[in-house]
């Protein structure tokens, strides 16, 4: 294997490259989309090496089996941040003390880490990013209106357009879903219907002014105006929900076919993880279907990025979308809600 090297400023001794690692926690996809960005341009500015996304079985997308003949997370649908450092450039010890770093600390203090040091002057790092530091989080933890429009979007793109290069199969997986099915139409919404957990976590009380009326009113407005030259592609979380919708419309709704989560499924934290982040229980039980919903998730994050419009409530997932096209127009379903939402969603279409 070729090493990646650099010179000492201090010497003519050729000394390996640090390795800034970036590994998992026990969140849902969108935030370790964030945590990636914001890891990333932290290494930059801070020059803190080459870096390498390193998500093991802490994280509820992992399958002990691998998915799509990767054992990496992070590789089962991207390619390496650096196309010249894969994880097996990750020498086996400081795997052994990644390993026993998730083991022996707890989940909180890792997380609230800034870096914890490896050998060969290495380092990993799961911290989603530091407020302290404002160069280093460009993705803000908290999703309230203002926050759409700040600039971060633009920043995060540009890391993004940098470091994210889906993998050949999702992204022809992508395109030619998008070729079928949307590509032929004048403008085409996009939708994201956050529901399951998010709906009736006490942490997120403001997510319960939820209506599903906001979505079929505003996707009604731009059915009537577009017609058979308009289409519409929904992606939800919350098969009672997208069924709403589905029944509403009918064939004028456009789906990528994925796993959502029932009704009567509470969900649970993982099993294979020592964090308490609720995930559905298909998610959690059965690590091909968690590699898999991972995958079909960045499916269609990027889909809902190729559409004129995007109709959301407070969701990450959503938010992940707004960065892969960070020029999309968008509205918010509940905030403002009712008619100031009507109002808004007609003055962008």
């Amino acid at each position: 294997m070729k090493s990646i090297l650099k010179h000492s400023q201090n010497s003519k001794k050729i000394l390996p490259m640090k390795q800034y690692i970036i590994t998992e926690r026990d969140v849902g996809l969108a935030s370790l989309f964030f945590q990636v960005i914001n890891a990333l341009n932290r290494c930059e500015k801070e020059e803190l090496g080459t870096p390498i996304v390193y998500f093991k079985n802490q994280c509820v997308y992992y399958n002990p089996e691998g998915h799509q003949n990767k054992d990496n997370v992070w590789e089962y649908y991207f390619r390496p941040v650096v196309e010249t450092a894969d994880t097996s450039c990750i020498s086996e010890q400081n795997k052994l003390e990644i390993e026993n770093a998730y083991l022996n600390t707890e989940p909180k203090k890792l997380n609230n880490s800034r870096f914890v040091k490896l050998s060969n002057r290495n380092k990993m790092c799961c911290h989603y990013g530091d407020r302290k530091l404002g160069h280093t989080m460009i993705v803000p933890p908290h999703l309230i209106p203002e926050v759409y429009e700040d600039g971060h979007r633009e920043k995060a793109n540009a890391i993004i357009n940098k470091y994210f290069k889906l993998r050949m199969y999702l992204n022809n997986k992508i395109n030619d879903f998008f070729a079928e099915n949307l590509a032929n139409a004048n403008k085409v919404l996009g939708v994201h219907i956050r529901g399951t957990d998010a709906l009736v976590n006490n942490a997120e009380r403001w997510r319960k002014s939820f209506d599903i009326q906001n979505y079929i009113n505003c996707i009604r407005i731009f059915i009537n105006k577009y017609g058979d030259e308009g289409k519409v592609f929904v992606a939800s979380d919350d098969a009672k929900l997208f069924n709403i919708v589905k029944n509403e419309f009918n064939d004028a709704i456009v789906e990528y076919d994925t796993f959502r989560q029932e009704e009567n499924d509470v969900g649970k934290s993982g099993d294979n993880t020592k964090g308490n982040a609720m995930m559905p229980t298909y998610l959690c039980n059965d690590g091909a279907k968690a590699a898999q919903n991972g995958e079909d998730a960045i499916a269609e994050m990027y889909l809902l990025s190729k559409c004129d419009y995007l109709l959301h409530n407070a969701s990450g997932f959503a938010h992940v979308a707004l960065l892969l096209n960070s020029k999309m127009k968008h509205v918010d379903s509940q905030r403002p809600g009712g008619k100031e939402t009507l109002n808004k969603f007609e003055e962008i279409v």
